[in-house]
């Protein structure tokens, strides 16, 4: 018994000292991403702290094909009803509906979008999370120095003729539970969310950089 407590008291020392510093570096963090502009760090370091379930939680299937149609035939009639009654409750108004801006633009219109070169190109992918789509080929971010002449061409001439190629538009959904405890096997429980490829990301922020950067002259 004697070296079990001798034993014991060291762990114990350890483990409040491990405590101590963990709980200094999580505050340090929480305060460091609280007083920044991404919202999204802080949620997600909150979400780690709290150790929330990841799993995702789907409906009884028996085929995935089957649930997938299920899935895309309910949030696709959604919206076209969310659609259909914004139309119905404005009927002064053609389909295309012009929405009121908080703050009016008084400067120059932006009429042409700025090519941007390779090195912005490469300073904005190493900056990207280490993510990945199902639809990318490979991960981008492993070879993007070898890649990067292709990409800058893509994200130029995509911004040149104002056009998203088809294929720039698919994406991944993940069906996911509004929140913990509601029934799965209804369909109006769930959210759609949507994982791009990377080149669509990218075009994403460079157009609104881009944008801000003009709104800030």
């Amino acid at each position: 018994m004697v070296n079990l407590e001798t034993y014991r008291d060291p762990c114990r020392t350890m483990n409040t000292l491990l405590f101590e510093e963990k709980k200094c570096f999580y505050c340090t963090k929480r305060e460091r991403e609280k007083s920044g502009k991404d919202q999204k760090k802080l949620f997600t370091l909150t979400k780690n702290l709290m150790r929330s379930n990841s799993n995702v939680n789907l409906p009884h299937f028996t085929f995935a094909e089957l649930l997938a149609d299920k899935f895309s035939n309910y949030f696709t009639s959604k919206a076209t009803l969310t659609r259909n009654k914004i139309i119905l409750d404005n009927p002064n108004t053609t389909s295309d509906i012009s929405m009121d801006a908080d703050i009016m633009f008084n400067g120059n219109m932006l009429e042409l979008f700025r090519p941007i070169s390779v090195f912005e190109v490469k300073e904005i992918t190493i900056k990207y999370p280490n993510k990945s789509c199902d639809l990318d080929p490979l991960f981008l971010k492993n070879c993007v120095d070898q890649l990067l002449p292709l990409i800058k061409f893509i994200v130029n001439r995509s911004m040149d003729e104002s056009v998203m190629s088809l294929y720039l538009k698919r994406a991944t959904i993940i069906s996911l539970l509004n929140r913990p405890g509601l029934d799965k096997e209804e369909m109006k429980n769930y959210r759609p969310i949507s994982n791009l490829p990377f080149i669509s990301k990218l075009i994403e922020k460079v157009v609104a950089s881009e944008i801000e950067e003009h709104r800030a002259q």
